[in-house]
């Protein structure tokens, strides 16, 4: 460490670099690892990145007649959409920023803990670099870096607001450039996932709070003036993109804030903390162990406790802003994604711990120790054998993932056999899952849920006829459905085999969609059995794709449709769905019957 602290600057970069190089070949061989796993809703953005590079502007479907906010990351949307202008698919796009940002997070960490331990950056790279392989031994991370999400993304920007944050009140500085680029940064945390404001305004606080307790009374007054100076231009910013937003979609409340809190057309009724669950377990599942391993490390390290202090009141917004989301529906919730960007504090604290603990040690026994642990890191996962074949093929272990189609998901099998037809937005489909089957299709897709189309968001009172009614008035070539057709001489629910099926009930209780337990439960049944019925009038059998949990994803088609023999003959010769045959245990009824 030594060396570091009296090494050139140039030659102090040069590490920094090998180390996000380093950083981001890991990530992007665990990305290849896990290729197959991207989850439905990163498609939503990419449909939106993509409709705003072929200049449609901000809409679902390209012949929609006004723009929609069904998208959670503003920030996503347009850098995805620079992708497509380069060629380059949105998921491809996501995962080649994960591994790049996932390197970049390595030196903010760094950069963070050398404030805090008044080092130079180069000096915490090693204990940063543990940090970071430590992460990969957590499936979390693996999710993330892979699933195509804005979460990795959201995670860079707080790391580099904690860096700013931790340079304001430690480090040395130019006013206005500081000023600057606070504002920048809080606004890209503020437009890259709904949180981000509250997160920002929370650091804030925090600097303004923990400089005016500062016995520096000159230093007090800079650091608090840029505070103040920096919070001003984030309020101006974020007031004109507000203005801009309503003035575009001509509201400011997006889709799924209607869909998932305020629905008047299913009458939402959530508790107080939804999330409690999810959050709760974050906590006890990831903040806890890194907070108790940081301050034995402390301890052994022997630490001082103005350090310890100091890195605990760092903590407060990331906790703060965690412990929020128990006040809202985890939809989507795999890998903690929506508290997982709040361990950025957790793994600053880890570092400076590891460091202190490394500086008390022999030169021998340092690196012994950083050695050791590394090795450790890379054996948790991806195991000895796999990080072998990594080092034996570099470059071909870490883009496997480049341009690479996920098919195992039975949405995307849809979505892919759908997109042989080449009807594009020429043929219409209604689904309840608005991601990877538009995305590959193209068809233009209502979502009945409301995510992606403003008349049923939920934003607008609507009775379930007049639901029918709109969604009829486009008499859907497709229909995505969970559902079995309603039984043949039944008008009941109460009488109906299918609708009684074990399925049918565990999507009700909310088993392939948390929305469902917290929408009102005599609605949804009329919903549910009401397109059981329009299936059973309209449509014919199409195809089935298994689900693993529960059910099937069953496509029907329109009888009277221009192009029912052009989708029938795809869905038929199919090798991609699946016998509708081991169904009748899950609906009672034969899907397969409708014809």
């Amino acid at each position: 460490m030594k060396a570091l602290v009296r090494a050139p600057f140039y030659r102090q970069i040069l590490f920094m670099l090998a180390a996000f190089l380093f950083l981001m070949w890991v990530a992007a061989c665990h990305i290849s690892n896990y290729r197959e796993f991207a989850p439905d809703d990163a498609f939503i953005t990419y449909i939106y990145g993509r409709n705003l590079a072929e200049g449609n502007g901000f809409y679902y479907n390209p012949r929609d007649s006004e723009p929609t906010e069904g998208f959670s990351s503003l920030l996503h949307v347009l850098l995805v959409a620079t992708g497509y202008l380069l060629n380059v698919d949105g998921l491809t796009t996501t995962r080649a920023l994960n591994a790049l940002i996932y390197g970049v997070i390595g030196i903010l960490i760094a950069g963070g803990a050398a404030r805090l331990c008044r080092e130079k950056t180069a000096v915490l790279l090693p204990s940063s670099i543990i940090v970071m392989l430590l992460a990969f031994s957590v499936k979390d991370t693996r999710m993330h870096l892979c699933s195509g999400m804005e979460t990795i993304i959201h995670t860079g920007i707080h790391a580099a607001v904690l860096l700013w944050t931790v340079s304001l009140l430690y480090g040395s500085f130019r006013r206005w450039f500081m000023v600057a680029q606070g504002v920048v940064l809080f606004f890209l945390l503020s437009i890259s996932r709904p949180d981000g404001l509250t997160l920002g305004v929370l650091y804030l606080f925090l600097a303004a709070i923990l400089s005016w307790f500062s016995s520096d009374t000159p230093r007090k007054r800079v650091v608090l003036s840029t505070d103040f100076l920096t919070w001003g231009g984030l309020a101006v910013l974020f007031c004109i993109y507000l203005l801009v937003k309503f003035l575009y979609f001509g509201y400011l409340l997006p889709n799924p804030y209607y869909v998932k809190t305020h629905h008047a057309i299913f009458g939402s009724v959530v508790p107080m903390f939804p999330g409690w669950k999810e959050t709760g377990l974050f906590f006890v599942a990831r903040c806890l162990p890194l907070l108790l391993i940081s301050l034995v490390l402390f301890w052994l390290g022997k630490g001082s406790i103005v350090l310890i202090r100091d890195g605990l009141a760092f903590l407060v917004p990331g906790v703060l802003a965690a412990a929020a989301y128990a006040l809202t529906i985890h939809e989507v919730s795999f890998g903690y994604r929506f508290e997982f960007p709040m361990l950025v504090p957790f793994a600053v604290l880890l570092t400076c711990a590891v460091f202190h603990l490394a500086r008390r040690a022999k030169r021998v026994m340092r690196g012994a120790l950083f050695v050791a642990i590394a090795l450790t890191c890379l054996a948790l996962n991806p195991g000895w054998f796999p990080f072998a074949g990594w080092v034996r093929h570099p470059v071909r272990s870490a883009i496997g993932w480049i341009n690479y189609v996920p098919q195992q998901s039975p949405l995307a099998r849809i979505g892919l056999d759908l997109a042989e037809t080449h009807l594009g937005q020429n043929a219409v489909i209604l689904l309840s899952g608005a991601g990877q089957v538009p995305y590959y299709s193209r068809y233009y897709a209502i979502d009945w849920i409301g995510l992606n189309t403003n008349r049923l968001s939920g934003r607008t009172p609507m009775s379930l006829d007049e639901v029918w009614a709109y969604i009829d008035g486009f008499q859907p070539d497709v229909i995505y459905s969970l559902l079995p057709p309603a039984d043949r001489g039944v008008s009941d629910k109460r009488y109906d085999p299918g609708f009684n099926s074990p399925a049918v009930q565990g999507f009700l209780r909310g088993h392939s969609c948390s929305l469902f337990r917290y929408w009102d439960r005599e609605r949804l049944e009329e919903m549910f059995y009401k397109e059981m019925c329009y299936v059973r009038e309209h449509y014919v059998f199409g195809a089935a794709y298994l689900l693993q949990e529960n059910g099937a994803v069953i496509l029907y088609v329109r009888k009277n449709s221009p192009f029912r023999d052009r989708i029938l003959g795809v869905l038929h010769g199919s090798k991609r769905s699946d016998p509708p045959s081991p169904l009748i245990t899950r609906y009672v009824t034969d899907v397969s019957e409708l014809q």
